[in-house]
C-alpha cells in the first residue's frame, strides 16, 4: 500500500485497539489482545509508512490489526467511530482519516473515565510515564497519539478536509444515532458534549 493508504489503514486499527481496550463491553481477554495491538501499530506505523519495504513494520502493522479486530469483534468500538461516521458517510473522507479527526478529542473526554487504563495506552504507545501521578500519566496518551497522527502525515483538524463550521448540528445528529457504539463508550455523552468535541477539531 502507497504511504496515505498505509497511514490511514494504520491509524484505523490502532484506534480499533485503543476504543476496544477502553469499551465498557471489554472483558480480560480482549483487554490482552487490544493492549498487544496497541503496541505493535505504535512501534510500526511510522516505519511502514515512510519507509515502506520495511517487513518487520508491515508485518507487525498486520498482527496488531488482525489482534484489535479480535478485540473489537468481542468489544466493540466506542465514540470515535460514533463522531466519525457522519464525516466519513457525508464528506467521503477515508474511514480511517475520519476516525483520526476525531480521536484526540474523543479520547481526551474520555480519560476522566478511566485513567488507569489510559495511563497503560500511554506506556503502550511509548511515552514515558514513570513516576507520574495518575491524571498526569493518563493525558500523556493524548500526547502520544497525536505525535502519532502528525508523524504520519494524515490531517488534524477538520479545517483540513474542508468541513464548513456550519455543518456542526448535521454532524451532531449524525452522531447521536449511532447508539450501539456510544453505549460502549466509558463515558456518556450527551448532544452538547459531541458539540463541544467536534468544535475542538475544528480549532
Amino acid at each position: 500500500m502507497p504511504p496515505k493508504v498505509t497511514a490511514a489503514s494504520g491509524l484505523d486499527a490502532l484506534i480499533h485497539a485503543c476504543e476496544s481496550y477502553t469499551s465498557l463491553g471489554a472483558t480480560p481477554l480482549t483487554e490482552v489482545f487490544s493492549l498487544r495491538a496497541v503496541e505493535l501499530i505504535a512501534g510500526a506505523i511510522r516505519a511502514a509508512v515512510w519507509r515502506g519495504s520495511d517487513r518487520k513494520a508491515r508485518a507487525d502493522i498486520s498482527l496488531g490489526s488482525y489482534l484489535a479486530g479480535v478485540a473489537i469483534a468481542n468489544a466493540g468500538t466506542t465514540a470515535v467511530h460514533a463522531l466519525a461516521y457522519p464525516l466519513g458517510g457525508k464528506y467521503r473522507i477515508p474511514h480511517g482519516v475520519s476516525n483520526a479527526l476525531m480521536f484526540p478529542y474523543v479520547m481526551e473526554w474520555n480519560i476522566p473515565a478511566d485513567m488507569e487504563k489510559f495511563a497503560r495506552l500511554a506506556q503502550a504507545v511509548r511515552e514515558d510515564v514513570d513516576g507520574l501521578p495518575l491524571r498526569e500519566a493518563a493525558r500523556r496518551f493524548l500526547r502520544g497519539i497525536e505525535s502519532i497522527i502528525e508523524d504520519v502525515g494524515v490531517p488534524r483538524t477538520l479545517d483540513e478536509v474542508g468541513i464548513d463550521r456550519g455543518e456542526l448540528p448535521a454532524l451532531v445528529e449524525g452522531a447521536a444515532r449511532q447508539q450501539r457504539l456510544l453505549r460502549n463508550n466509558p463515558r456518556s455523552l450527551s448532544k452538547e458534549d459531541m458539540a463541544a468535541i467536534y468544535a475542538k477539531a475544528w480549532r
